[in-house]
């Protein structure tokens, strides 16, 4: 099973019966249909969508002291 987000509102036939499928729902479907429905476009994966987004890190590096211009490529020429 997986936990799909519907993305638009459309009728669909998991096991041969009709069933209404809702934007924004979010519904628990067998693999196999719900691989389908992701690859028509329909929904999405909602454990990418529910995951906590990873911290941005940035790496700064300390300036050197006294050293306030940018090096180029040129420099020791």
């Amino acid at each position: 099973m997986k936990s799909i987000i519907i993305l638009e509102s459309f009728d669909g036939y998991p096991g041969g019966e009709r069933r209404s499928f809702v934007a924004g729902a979010v519904e628990d479907l067998a693999d196999d249909y719900a691989d389908l429905i992701v690859g028509k476009g329909l929904g999405r994966e909602a454990s990418s969508e529910t995951a906590a987004p990873a911290a941005e890190q940035t790496i700064t590096k300390p300036a050197r002291k006294g050293d306030s211009r940018k090096a180029s490529a040129h420099e020791n020429e």
